[in-house]
């Protein structure tokens, strides 16, 4: 197994919080894409097949 610690990643407010949701996200998204192209045979997605029971039973179940 191999671990990386990647430095922090610094985000500045801008004031809009809708964009720097929107900012932070995509830099997440691009890290986890670069790891995801990197070693796409340990790459695992999982849908999230019970929605419906969680509309139907509520989010505790």
């Amino acid at each position: 197994h191999r671990v990386e610690i990647l430095p922090p990643m610094r985000f500045e407010p801008t004031g809009d919080a809708h964009a720097d949701h929107q900012r932070i996200m995509q830099a997440l998204h691009d890290v986890l894409e670069t790891y995801v192209r990197r070693y796409p045979d340990q790459w695992l997605w999982l849908h999230d097949r019970w929605k419906s029971a969680r509309k139907r039973f509520g989010a505790d179940g």
